[in-house]
């Protein structure tokens, strides 16, 4: 029957397209799902530095730097790090991040990576021994400029003089130890100390002789300085009543003759300290020297929909009748009438003008 292989071809050419088509095809379909892409990277959240807080002098030490991912893993990227100190005369970090003790002391070591970084502190000092640190001070106040000596006991010659605040530090004491302090104007000072640990002493000046009679009412004026030209016309110059009081080396500035915001018993007065010299130095405030920022100010002033916030330190000299310097600190104004008063609408950092003429 000759029909039959003509029936047998066409079905055979059918089933051959159709195996051809199914090998063309996606598996998916048109309009199927797509496969999801790929999870991003861990980003890393933060940088930590790993290594001894203490170095001896010519000792060297390898520093780690290592990346907290968001995932939680931790990468080691020491090499890709950039490392620096803010002491290379105390402590060298070279850029592999091994660390090398130079002199007795302190400083910071700083890893950055990429946009993230750290700082670690780090004390240079003979291994086995201690850094002993306090302030110099008078009635509560700092005394910078005062000798300490170390002039017995491991650590003997080691010798500094306080700084801003009478804050200092020595490096490399331990044991039984006597410690000489000195400065112009004051009686010597002799401590004997058991030194077994990092650790802290303070030391008490006495004066050799009385301070001059500061006490009184004063007209207290601060001039912002030539740099302060964005500051409102009225916060630039401001003038007050003081009432000054003295118990020895305090001062006690209490303010008057305007509108005064207090919060906390803060924003109408301030302290000074004389010095034996006369010298007179004033705080308007609460400071972070390291990063110079006023965290308090003393006068706080609201002048109509405006309020001055004045803070910083005033080094001053005193004549008869008048004490007058330069206010190193902040001008800066706000139009809220409470705390917290920031954000500040305009700020001006500096050396002011300070005058108190006694009435």
């Amino acid at each position: 029957m000759p029909i039959r292989p003509r029936h047998l071809l066409v079905a055979g050419a059918a089933g051959f397209a159709l195996l051809l088509a199914s090998c063309n095809r996606n598996p998916a379909g048109p309009g199927g799902p797509t496969p999801p892409p790929p999870p991003p990277a861990p980003a890393t959240v933060r940088i930590e530095i790993v290594g001894p807080s203490e170095i001896a002098p010519g000792e060297s030490v390898q520093l780690t730097a290592n990346a907290i991912k968001t995932d939680g893993s931790v990468e080691n990227v020491t090499a890709q790090t950039q490392w620096s100190t803010n002491s290379p005369a105390i402590l060298q970090v070279n850029t592999s991040g091994l660390a090398t003790g130079k002199t007795n002391g302190e400083t910071f070591v700083h890893a950055r990576f990429g946009q993230r970084g750290a700082s670690r502190g780090i004390l240079v000092l003979p291994s086995g021994t201690f850094r002993l640190s306090g302030t110099v001070k008078e009635s509560g106040f700092g005394i910078d400029g005062a000798s300490v000596t170390v002039i017995s006991g491991i650590g003997e010659g080691l010798t500094v003089q306080s700084g801003s605040g009478g804050f200092y530090a020595l490096y490399g004491v331990k044991g039984v130890v006597r410690i000489h302090t000195k400065k112009d104007g004051y009686q010597n000072t002799l401590q004997q100390l058991d030194v077994t640990a990092h650790g802290t002493q303070d030391v008490e000046m006495v004066a050799v002789r009385e301070r001059a009679d500061f006490k009184g009412v004063y007209t207290l004026t601060i001039l912002a300085g030539a740099q302060c030209s964005s500051l409102p016309a009225e916060a630039r110059r401001r003038e007050y009543v003081a009432n000054v009081a003295q118990d020895g080396a305090r001062l006690t500035v209490t303010l008057g003759n305007a509108d005064f915001i207090v919060t906390n018993g803060r924003g109408r007065g301030f302290t000074g300290f004389v010095e034996v010299s006369n010298e007179i130095r004033f705080s308007v405030g609460d400071f972070s020297f390291y990063y110079y920022y006023v965290e308090t100010f003393d006068i706080v002033e609201r002048i109509g929909n405006l309020t001055v916030l004045i803070g910083g330190i005033a080094i001053t000299t005193a004549t008869p009748g008048r004490i007058a310097g330069t206010l190193s600190g902040s001008i800066v104004t706000s139009a809220k009438s409470a705390a917290p008063f920031t954000p500040f609408s305009a700020q001006c950092h500096g050396n002011h003008g300070f005058e108190m003429l006694r009435r």
